[in-house]
């Protein structure tokens, strides 16, 4: 729209200048025929006030009007008048490249149709420009109302947005910690089934099956049930926990009945002693072998049996007593040898 305006106007200042120079041009022609009047009417007085050879120029003074038999006076001014008229013509012949005063009049005349046509067109063109603008100002006008109501609906959907993400951020601390705590619970769960199978296996010695309330109990060295066999080996291989620590728990209940009737402390001292003699059998040296005495078969009455069994108790004891005793020398000894070899030292 500014550049149209530009042009618009850039165009009515050419017609103008134009138009002024077609109407110098046209007074130039006009004051270059006035002139050619004037000297052909001059030319006709000279001839006619010079009878006798006689020139009468120097009577003619400023302001004085030149008088000839034709009735023809032209003052000063006048001939300054059509000496600018002159000119002015001569200006537009040149402009115009015209020497016809009708072809230049036609020129003139066409310019003013051409003006006439540009002030329509400067017209229609205000007009335009005045929707134009009340159409930009209703378009600022909207646009304004969209940034407004477009800011608010961001900063609505940038809060809904943070909102969400606090959200999946707690979230996902969430899940980490349940995840954490899954790791923890089959860490734990590994353990549990670990210990629970080491229980099983340390009670495997004692086999046992429960249908509806019916407890069956069998020791090594007797003959299994197949059915019995068959359940207990499908709930191992199920590893199913539950059913794994009922059969365990079972099992210790029914060992711990049966152990009602055995003496315990008499039964830890014999594991110590046994112990205890298999600690001294590896330490003992190799040239050191203990005599075992054959077994003789008594025929004659249970009493007499006991009492061999008590003598020959007597002596096991005796010669453990011996053995603890050549051991503490041992051991001595060897601690007299290493401080003399200290002070050696």
């Amino acid at each position: 729209m500014k550049f149209q305006e530009e042009h618009t106007t850039n165009e009515r200042r050419r017609r103008e200048i134009e138009l002024a120079n077609m109407k110098r041009i046209a007074e130039g022609k006009k004051l270059a025929v006035d002139r050619s009047d004037y000297q052909q009417g001059r030319e006709s007085l000279s001839s006619a006030n010079v009878p006798s050879g006689s020139v009468q120029g120097d009577s003619i003074g400023t302001g004085e009007r030149i008088s000839g038999t034709g009735g023809i006076s032209i003052t000063e001014e006048q001939q300054m008048k059509i000496s600018k008229y002159e000119e002015s013509f001569k200006t537009i012949k040149e402009v115009t490249g015209l020497s016809d005063l009708d072809q230049i009049v036609k020129r003139f005349e066409s310019q003013g149709e051409t003006l006439r046509n540009l002030n329509e067109l400067k017209d229609k063109a205000e007009e335009q420009c005045q929707k134009l603008r009340k159409q930009r100002d209703q378009l600022q006008q909207e646009f304004e109302e969209l940034k407004y109501s477009g800011e608010t609906e961001i900063e609505s959907t940038n809060q809904v947005i943070k909102q969400h993400q606090n959200e999946a951020q707690i979230e996902s601390e969430r899940r980490i910690k349940c995840y954490q705590n899954l790791e923890n619970a089959n860490h734990l769960l590994i353990q549990c089934k670990t210990g629970v199978d080491h229980i099983y296996d340390k009670l495997s010695f004692l086999n046992m099956h429960i249908t509806k309330g019916i407890e069956h109990f069998h020791k090594d060295g007797e003959e299994k049930d197949e059915e019995l066999v068959v359940d207990e080996q499908n709930i191992i291989d199920n590893s199913d926990i539950p059913e794994i620590l009922k059969i365990c728990n079972n099992k210790l209940d029914e060992l711990m009945s049966s152990l009602n009737d055995v003496n315990i402390e008499e039964q830890l001292n014999l594991i110590e002693q046994e112990e205890f003699y298999t600690k001294l059998d590896s330490k003992l040296p190799e040239n050191n072998i203990r005599i075992q005495f054959p077994k003789v078969k008594n025929e004659g009455n249970p009493d007499d049996d006991d009492g061999g069994a008590d003598d020959n108790e007597v002596l096991t004891r005796a010669a453990l007593k011996k053995q603890a005793q050549q051991m503490v020398e041992m051991r001595n000894k060897k601690r007299q040898t290493r401080k003399k070899k200290r002070r050696v030292r």
